[in-house]
């Protein structure tokens, strides 16, 4: 179910690199109002129980604020929160500024899996890769252009192949690795070496799906 919106977004992000005009900030409102739009129809069809559109989320946080996100929906027990970027170049900062606003979410919970809500950064620009390893850190699915989210990747890799196992086993080790659970400085599962084996799985990918 889920993984008919990953396909979706990976879709959406490309889509919003033709939005190209002389007025940066239009531009990035219209990739905004498509992403919302889009996910927020394809989760009703899918039974997400998406929220209304740029909806301030209700839920604990440690500063008392409440943020407004532009699309979310629960699945089971689990919140998902999207975040939409156009930008040419988008920076480290929004991605940072994103997981502040989750963190003081999870951290009110007072729980240790922050798996009850769950961050995905939608970006019409190619993100670099210090923060895709910092997204990592966090939990956060960040899905760009060039990059697919590895629930795609194994959505739409055949069952029991060996492309299909490794992208799995990948997506294990970033889900038992978030920095509320352990320091993984130094270790073969730290971010930027987890980055490393998604980028030679997703090459491996793209021979098959473009």
């Amino acid at each position: 179910m889920i993984d008919k919106l990953f396909i979706s977004l990976y879709d959406v992000a490309r889509s919003g690199e033709k939005l190209s005009t002389k007025d940066a900030v239009r531009d990035g409102h219209a990739f905004e109002d498509i992403a919302t739009h889009r996910v927020y129809e394809l989760s009703r069809e899918l039974g997400l129980k998406p929220n209304p559109q740029r909806h301030t989320l209700n839920l604990a946080t440690v500063s008392g604020n409440h943020y407004q996100f532009d699309v979310s929906f629960t699945l089971e027990k689990v919140v998902y929160i999207i975040e939409c970027k156009k930008r040419k170049l988008t920076s480290s900062e929004h991605i940072y500024y994103f997981n502040a606003k989750l963190l003081d979410h999870q951290l009110a919970t007072k729980a240790a899996d922050t798996s009850q809500i769950r961050g995905i950064f939608l970006s019409s620009a190619q993100v670099e890769d210090g923060a895709k390893a910092y997204a990592i850190a966090y939990g956060i699915i960040v899905i760009d252009p060039e990059s697919p989210s590895i629930e795609q990747m194994i959505a739409t890799t055949r069952e029991g192949s060996p492309l299909h196992d490794e992208l799995s086993r990948l997506r294990d080790k970033i889900n038992d690795n978030r920095i509320c659970f352990q320091s993984t400085q130094g270790s073969e599962t730290a971010p930027k070496t987890l980055l490393q084996q998604y980028k030679f799985l997703l090459n491996r990918w793209r021979r098959y799906h473009g």
